[in-house]
């Protein structure tokens, strides 16, 4: 198979999200599929390079710094990955699209499932779900303005995933 992997987070920047598509991407790779990964730039690290035979697309992203994205590093990496994720699938045949977040990430499935008809996977790692951070303001209203976009999104993935049994719970609630 030929899988996408969109994460804001990729080595060498960001937290477990980032190691986790890392590891991710590695065993699909060894497991014999060929493995694309969007993600954010930050610093002088290549446009496009070769990662242990994973393919790593780097778009621009305003980030706070190597390990925090930020509201802003997000919604600009959103903004860069529309075109380079356009061009992906364009140029390979991809058959699925694993989005790590569901939001922000996951805003993208809008046009990779909806417009061209790819199914995708949403990995809800916490942040993404609604009442996991009740003490941030920001987060609880971004949460509230994003609900119809987030139900869509997660209804329309072929499967979606929690790290643990206490997310899922919150995210079926």
């Amino acid at each position: 198979m030929k899988i996408l992997i969109a994460n804001y987070e990729f080595p060498p920047y960001g937290g477990g999200a980032s190691k986790v598509s890392y590891e991710l991407a590695r065993t699909l790779v060894a497991s014999g599929h060929e493995v694309h990964v969007l993600t954010s730039r930050f610093g002088d690290v290549p446009k496009v390079e070769s990662i242990d035979g994973i393919t790593v697309h780097r778009v621009w992203s305003w980030r706070k710094g190597v390990h925090d994205c930020g509201l802003r590093g997000a919604f600009t990496y959103l903004l860069s990955a529309l075109p380079r994720l356009r061009h992906i699938l364009n140029t390979e045949s991809i058959d699925v699209v694993h989005y790590f977040f569901g939001l922000p990430t996951g805003l993208l499935s809008l046009y990779s499932n909806n417009i061209r008809g790819v199914p995708y996977i949403i990995s809800l790692r916490g942040s993404d779900v609604p009442l996991y951070d009740l003490d941030s303001r920001k987060l609880v209203f971004m949460h509230w303005l994003t609900r119809p976009i987030s139900r869509h999104i997660w209804r329309r993935a072929s499967k979606v995933i929690a790290v643990s049994g206490g997310l899922r719970e919150l995210a079926t609630a």
